[in-house]
Protein backbone atom coordinates (compact mmCIF):
# COMPACT_ATOMS: atom_id res chain seq x y z
CA UNK A 1 0.00 0.00 0.00
CA UNK A 2 1.28 3.44 -0.74
CA UNK A 3 1.92 6.51 1.46
CA UNK A 4 -1.21 8.31 -0.17
CA UNK A 5 -3.59 5.26 0.13
CA UNK A 6 -2.69 4.76 3.71
CA UNK A 7 -3.33 8.11 4.23
CA UNK A 8 -6.90 8.12 2.41
CA UNK A 9 -7.47 5.16 4.19
CA UNK A 10 -6.48 6.06 7.51
CA UNK A 11 -8.61 9.98 6.70
CA UNK A 12 -11.39 7.76 6.05
CA UNK A 13 -11.46 5.74 9.01
CA UNK A 14 -10.73 8.90 10.97
CA UNK A 15 -13.69 10.55 9.90
CA UNK A 16 -15.39 7.89 10.37
CA UNK A 17 -15.25 7.50 14.00
CA UNK A 18 -15.54 11.05 14.73
CA UNK A 19 -18.99 10.99 12.97
CA UNK A 20 -19.98 7.96 15.16
CA UNK A 21 -18.65 9.96 18.09
CA UNK A 22 -21.10 12.84 17.38
CA UNK A 23 -23.67 10.88 16.34
CA UNK A 24 -23.56 8.52 19.68
CA UNK A 25 -23.20 12.08 21.68
CA UNK A 26 -25.86 14.34 20.07
CA UNK A 27 -28.94 12.47 21.44
CA UNK A 28 -27.74 12.72 24.78
CA UNK A 29 -26.86 16.73 23.76
CA UNK A 30 -30.21 17.47 22.79
CA UNK A 31 -31.56 15.13 25.83
CA UNK A 32 -30.10 18.21 27.70
CA UNK A 33 -31.51 20.89 25.76
CA UNK A 34 -35.03 19.15 25.96
CA UNK A 35 -35.15 18.86 29.65
CA UNK A 36 -35.64 22.67 30.19
CA UNK A 37 -39.18 23.09 30.78
CA UNK A 38 -40.57 26.22 29.48
CA UNK A 39 -41.58 28.14 32.35
CA UNK A 40 -45.37 29.70 32.48
CA UNK A 41 -46.80 32.16 34.44
CA UNK A 42 -50.46 31.99 36.18
CA UNK A 43 -52.90 33.79 33.23
CA UNK A 44 -53.70 35.79 36.10
CA UNK A 45 -50.07 37.42 36.87
CA UNK A 46 -48.33 37.35 33.57
CA UNK A 47 -44.66 38.48 33.69
CA UNK A 48 -44.06 41.82 32.26
CA UNK A 49 -42.91 41.33 28.43
CA UNK A 50 -39.85 43.84 29.10
CA UNK A 51 -38.73 41.50 32.09
CA UNK A 52 -38.79 38.06 30.00
CA UNK A 53 -40.46 38.21 26.34
CA UNK A 54 -39.97 34.54 26.01
CA UNK A 55 -41.34 33.93 29.32
CA UNK A 56 -44.38 36.65 28.46
CA UNK A 57 -45.19 34.59 25.04
CA UNK A 58 -44.91 31.22 26.35
CA UNK A 59 -46.90 32.31 28.71
CA UNK A 60 -49.46 33.77 26.40
CA UNK A 61 -49.86 30.82 24.32
CA UNK A 62 -50.27 28.10 26.50
CA UNK A 63 -53.50 30.06 28.53
CA UNK A 64 -54.85 33.14 26.65
CA UNK A 65 -54.23 32.05 23.16
CA UNK A 66 -55.21 28.45 24.10
CA UNK A 67 -58.31 29.49 25.94
CA UNK A 68 -59.24 32.45 23.39
CA UNK A 69 -62.16 30.46 21.24
CA UNK A 70 -63.21 28.38 24.33
CA UNK A 71 -66.50 29.93 23.69
CA UNK A 72 -68.34 32.38 21.75
CA UNK A 73 -69.48 33.91 25.29
CA UNK A 74 -66.20 34.71 26.42
CA UNK A 75 -64.40 35.36 22.97
CA UNK A 76 -64.53 39.29 23.03
CA UNK A 77 -63.25 39.22 26.94
CA UNK A 78 -60.96 37.06 25.79
CA UNK A 79 -59.67 39.58 23.22
CA UNK A 80 -59.81 42.20 25.23
CA UNK A 81 -57.05 40.45 27.28
CA UNK A 82 -54.94 39.82 25.20
CA UNK A 83 -54.92 43.07 23.22
CA UNK A 84 -53.98 44.65 27.13
CA UNK A 85 -50.71 42.35 26.99
CA UNK A 86 -49.85 43.61 23.82
CA UNK A 87 -50.17 46.93 24.75
CA UNK A 88 -47.61 46.15 27.68
CA UNK A 89 -45.21 45.08 25.00
CA UNK A 90 -45.93 48.33 22.67
CA UNK A 91 -45.83 50.67 25.73
CA UNK A 92 -42.14 52.32 27.43
CA UNK A 93 -40.70 51.29 23.89
CA UNK A 94 -38.26 54.65 24.90
CA UNK A 95 -34.87 53.43 24.92
CA UNK A 96 -35.10 50.17 23.93
CA UNK A 97 -32.91 49.11 20.70
CA UNK A 98 -31.65 46.43 18.84
CA UNK A 99 -31.79 42.99 20.10
CA UNK A 100 -34.37 44.27 22.63
CA UNK A 101 -36.49 45.34 20.04
CA UNK A 102 -35.91 42.40 18.01
CA UNK A 103 -36.97 40.21 20.56
CA UNK A 104 -40.32 42.06 20.98
CA UNK A 105 -41.45 41.87 17.25
CA UNK A 106 -40.61 38.13 16.87
CA UNK A 107 -42.79 37.47 19.92
CA UNK A 108 -45.51 39.45 18.84
CA UNK A 109 -44.90 37.67 15.45
CA UNK A 110 -44.92 34.30 17.08
CA UNK A 111 -48.17 35.09 18.95
CA UNK A 112 -49.84 36.80 16.01
CA UNK A 113 -49.24 33.05 14.24
CA UNK A 114 -50.48 30.93 17.33
CA UNK A 115 -53.79 32.97 17.33
CA UNK A 116 -54.38 32.89 13.75
CA UNK A 117 -53.89 29.16 14.23
CA UNK A 118 -56.35 29.05 17.24
CA UNK A 119 -59.02 30.86 14.88
CA UNK A 120 -58.88 28.27 12.41
CA UNK A 121 -59.78 25.42 15.65
CA UNK A 122 -62.86 27.68 16.61
CA UNK A 123 -65.92 25.60 16.83
CA UNK A 124 -68.13 28.50 16.28
CA UNK A 125 -68.73 31.67 13.67
CA UNK A 126 -67.24 34.80 15.02
CA UNK A 127 -68.11 38.57 13.86
CA UNK A 128 -65.05 40.53 13.07
CA UNK A 129 -62.74 42.06 15.55
CA UNK A 130 -59.32 43.21 15.39
CA UNK A 131 -56.27 43.19 17.52
CA UNK A 132 -53.33 45.67 16.85
CA UNK A 133 -49.91 44.72 17.34
CA UNK A 134 -48.27 47.96 15.80
CA UNK A 135 -46.15 50.10 15.96
CA UNK A 136 -44.17 46.31 16.28
CA UNK A 137 -45.83 44.03 14.03
CA UNK A 138 -49.23 44.35 11.81
CA UNK A 139 -52.30 43.67 13.07
CA UNK A 140 -54.36 41.41 13.09
CA UNK A 141 -58.19 41.46 11.97
CA UNK A 142 -60.33 38.12 12.23
CA UNK A 143 -63.93 36.46 11.49
CA UNK A 144 -65.48 33.17 10.98
CA UNK A 145 -68.95 33.15 8.84
CA UNK A 146 -71.01 30.11 7.89
CA UNK A 147 -67.70 28.25 9.08
CA UNK A 148 -65.17 29.88 7.22
CA UNK A 149 -62.08 31.97 8.75
CA UNK A 150 -61.31 35.64 7.33
CA UNK A 151 -57.67 36.26 8.09
CA UNK A 152 -56.97 40.33 7.13
CA UNK A 153 -60.35 40.33 4.81
CA UNK A 154 -58.84 36.99 2.98
CA UNK A 155 -60.33 33.59 3.20
CA UNK A 156 -58.03 30.80 5.18
CA UNK A 157 -58.71 27.17 4.34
Amino acid sequence: MSYSNFSRTTSAIVLATLVGISMTLAPSAYAKRGAKKTQVDDRHNITHPHESATRWLNTMKQTRVAELFGTKKGLVGHVQQIQNEINRVNKNLNGKKGQEVTEYITALKSLRTSIIASAKGAKFDFNKFDIQFSPLGSDLSLARQTGKLSVDGRPVQ
